[in-house]
């Protein structure tokens, strides 16, 4: 269990500093990087029902080719 706690700690710390390091590389300053770390993820309505249109179809499709090949058999 600490073990798993270790290792998750360590990931998004690391991830938090690999994404501030690299806004720093592309020139945002300090003060707009940390405005950018605060601001919660946003997804438009738009984008979440294109996705789930996706998963819905890779679904379908897997339920439909596993239909066929029962059906083959």
């Amino acid at each position: 269990m600490v073990k798993n706690f270790l290792v998750l700690s360590l990931l998004a710390s690391s991830m938090f500093v690999l994404i501030i390091l690299l806004d720093l590389a592309l020139g945002y300053s300090p003060r707009v990087i940390v405005q950018k770390q605060l601001q919660p993820f946003k997804v438009n309505e738009i984008t979440a029902i294109v996705i789930l249109s996706i998963f819905a179809v890779v679904y379908l499709v897997k339920t439909v080719v596993q239909f066929v090949k029962k059906k083959q058999k």
